[in-house]
């Protein structure tokens, strides 16, 4: 099975392949870091971006869940994905 990181590293390869977006993975750790906060930062052909990478048959905690509510209630994009495909099925949208 893969790991969460290729998994990431794969999403973020994707996402920058598509052109006019820029994606990092957020890296949580210390005390100003904050619980729920997807994976993947990205500006998204001008939209703001952020998915939580889980591994296949993984799904994101109920404060995870709550912050993508937040961020898609705010007008950004927020989804949880466990392969660059499930990117893509999320994303066809507004490519």
């Amino acid at each position: 099975m893969a790991k969460e990181q290729d998994i990431q590293k794969a999403i973020c390869n994707y996402l920058t392949s598509l052109g006019n977006t820029i994606a990092t993975v957020y890296t949580a750790a210390g005390i100003y870091s904050r619980k729920g906060v997807p994976d993947i930062f990205a500006c998204f052909r001008g939209r703001y971006l952020q998915i939580e990478v889980k591994r296949p048959g993984e799904k994101p905690t109920k404060v995870q869940e709550a912050f993508m509510d937040a961020i898609n209630r705010c007008g950004g994009i927020a989804f949880y994905a466990t392969s660059v495909q499930d990117v893509k099925d999320k994303l066809k949208d507004y490519i």
